[in-house]
Parts: C-alpha cells; sequence; structure tokens
C-alpha cells in the first residue's frame, strides 16, 4: 500500500509550453491588428482621404509588412516552440509601433501601448520588463529622428503634410504657410480620429487577451491542484508535502503537526483484499479531511496509510482535540463489519525545525501504536 497518486509532472510542463504557443499566436494577432490598421490609413491616403506624405506611409506600410512576414516564417519552421520565439514577436512589435510613430508623428503614440499589453500575457515577468525597455529605447529613438525626418506635427493645423526643414528651409516658412479655416474639424478628424482607430485597437486586444489568459489560469489551476492532491483520498500527496516543508514552513512560525497511521491494515489487506484496504484509508482521510481547512490546516498522505496535519500558529489542546475528534468518530465506524482505529501522536515546535517536529511527531505516534497492541494483548 505504498502506492502514491501523482499527475505527471510532464503534463503540467507540456501545458505552460502550449500556453506559450497560445501567447505567441495572440502576439502575432496583435501585430496584424497593427497592420490592418496601417493598411488602412494607407488605403485612405491613396485614396485621398487622408493627406499624409505618401513616401512616408509607404515606408511605413512595406516595414511593417516585412515585420509581419519575418516571424510567420520563423513560427511556421519552429511551430512556435522555442523559448527566443516571444522575444522575436515583440521585438518585431516594438520596431513596427516605433516606424508608424517616426513617420506618422504623434497620432501614433498610442501604439507603445500595444506591445506592454501582449508581454503582460507570459507568465515570465523578464518578458514584460525587456519589452518595456525595448519599447523605451525605440521610442526615444523614433522622437529623436523623427523630430527632424518625420512628418512635422505642425501640419495636423496646417493645410499641409510638410517634413520640418520646410518650414525651417529658405523656401519655407510660415509666411507661405496657408493656416486651416476650421482647426477643429482637422484636430478631431485627423488627430482624433486616428487616434481612436488605435485606441479601439488595444481596447479589441485587451479584452481577447483577458479572456483567453483567463481560460490559461484556469487550466493551469486545475493541473497544479491535480498534481499537489493525492486523487485516492482528496489530500495533499507526498510532493506537496516535501515542497512544503522545504520552502514553506520553515517561515511558518510555531507548528503543530499530528502524525495518524491505519491500525491493522496489512491484516485487512491479506484477509479482505486490498479493495476493502484502501476503502479503510478513504475513511480515515475522509475524516481527517473534516477538521483540516486548508489555511491553517493542511492535511498531506505521505505513505499508503500515514497522514500528517501539520497546524499553523496553533492553540493551547488543539492537536490533542483533533486527535480526540478523529478517534472518537472512526469508533463510530465500522466497514464491512470490521471497526476502524488508526494510532495518532503530535508534537509541537518551531517551523524553522519543521523536520525534528515531524519526527517528533511520527516517534510519538509509533510509541502510543506499541503501547494499543500492547493493551488489546492483556
Amino acid at each position: 500500500m505504498d502506492t502514491e497518486y501523482y499527475v505527471d509532472e510532464g503534463l503540467l510542463s507540456k501545458e505552460q509550453k502550449e500556453q506559450e504557443k497560445h501567447a505567441n499566436s495572440r502576439t502575432m494577432y496583435g501585430l496584424y491588428g497593427l497592420v490592418a490598421v496601417i493598411g488602412l490609413c494607407w488605403l485612405m491616403t491613396v485614396g485621398g482621404l487622408f493627406d499624409v506624405d505618401r513616401k512616408a506611409i509607404d515606408t511605413v506600410m512595406i516595414v511593417s509588412l516585412v515585420l509581419t512576414v519575418v516571424p510567420i516564417i520563423a513560427g511556421h519552421i519552429t511551430k512556435m516552440e522555442p523559448p527566443w520565439y516571444k522575444y522575436l514577436c515583440l521585438m518585431c512589435l516594438c520596431v513596427a509601433c516605433s516606424i508608424a510613430f517616426l513617420e506618422l508623428s504623434f497620432h501614433v503614440v498610442l501604439l507603445y501601448a500595444i506591445p506592454i499589453i501582449f508581454a503582460c500575457q507570459y507568465k515570465n515577468r523578464f518578458v514584460l520588463w525587456f519589452t518595456y525597455a525595448l519599447d523605451v529605447v525605440l521610442m526615444t529613438a523614433a522622437s529623436v529622428i523623427g523630430f527632424s525626418m518625420g512628418i512635422c506635427d505642425l501640419n495636423v493645423l496646417f493645410k499641409s503634410n510638410y517634413r520640418l526643414d520646410y518650414y525651417l528651409g529658405p523656401d519655407g516658412g510660415f509666411q507661405n504657410i496657408v493656416f486651416n479655416d476650421d482647426p477643429v474639424f482637422v484636430l478631431v478628424f485627423y488627430a482624433g480620429f486616428p487616434r481612436a482607430l488605435f485606441l479601439l485597437l488595444i481596447v479589441v486586444m485587451q479584452q481577447f487577451i483577458t479572456e483567453k489568459s483567463r481560460n490559461d489560469a484556469v487550466r493551469i489551476a486545475q493541473l497544479q491542484k491535480e498534481s499537489d492532491t493525492d486523487l485516492a483520498t482528496n489530500t495533499y500527496n507526498k510532493g506537496k508535502y516535501e515542497e512544503m516543508i522545504r520552502d514553506y514552513y520553515p517561515k511558518a512560525g510555531k507548528v503543530a503537526v499530528i502524525f495518524w497511521d491505519l491500525n491493522g491494515l496489512k491484516f485487512i489487506n491479506d484477509t479482505r483484499g486490498h479493495d476493502v484496504g484502501d476503502a479503510y484509508i478513504e475513511k480515515l482521510a475522509d475524516t481527517i479531511r473534516m477538521i483540516s481547512d486548508d489555511k491553517r490546516r493542511k492535511t498531506f498522505r505521505v505513505g499508503g496509510d500515514e497522514f500528517i496535519m501539520i497546524i499553523e500558529k496553533p492553540e493551547d489542546g488543539e492537536p490533542e482535540s483533533l486527535m480526540e475528534y478523529v478517534r472518537k468518530s472512526l469508533d463510530l465506524e465500522t466497514l464491512r463489519g470490521m471497526s476502524i482505529s488508526a494510532a495518532s501522536g503530535f508534537a509541537v515546535g518551531e517551523g524553522s525545525n519543521i523536520e525534528e517536529v515531524v519526527k517528533k511527531a511520527d516517534e510519538t505516534m509509533y510509541d502510543n501504536k506499541r503501547k494499543s497492541k500492547k493493551e488489546r494483548k492483556n
């Protein structure tokens, strides 16, 4: 009866990798959306609705398409599996935003939020900080370069689409500019409308990511619980116990440990069969779970018929009262005509010495088990 129930750790790792592939796909959808909006602006410029320098908008359109094709090809070859693929996708997204900002001026400043939004979906926080740093560098570079090479922001208020050198050159200057006679319309349509398009894109992307990421989180939580749980008894398994002993309880302060071991399991297995033995184990586990709250009191199956409860910040007399509750509850139970009983013992100490506290509880339990056998013989 030393069998333990685990969910294959490889399954959890496989699911996490699969979800990163899903995140990569969503990042690519973001790049597609960006190119689609830029394409819409390009079509409006070609159709004469937007008055934007053709060379500038053509450059943005071509570069954006190239930046989309690169991760598509890389994803097809690698199946989006390598860890570096997410950085490639986010890098192309950042560069596309910077090129658009450089050539199309302050209309597209909201685009810089898009890479950050998509970086948030990855479990590794380094990805977010990498994207943030890249965003800041590229945005700063685009602002500096665009000041002299990009479309000048003054064009929003004037009937023009000139670059900065026109306004400062000998053949240009403000004396040659015709001021727009309806600046409110220009500001609303040519400044507000493009920003609204990009803002709508951000909202749609955020909703899409939130919904999909929530589904991923639920799936991971389910697998994590299964990997931590002994499926036969619905208590924490030995793997979770060892993790908590190593990482959590040493920092938990005062703790109490109660150890239970089912009496007569070998005899039950030999005379009634292992299915009956399993039923006895489950009955003991059910009784112990009645007094577990998964907060201060956590129960672990650490062997075939051995269970441990660890209590954080125990009250005076709490371990004794819990042991008594289990003893009395089992006294009222019978299974196929046989009574159920379990030996128990406890110890109290500091979490920093958790292994010693567990050892002492184990020793106390076995002392009580030996005393109980002698009493039954007498």
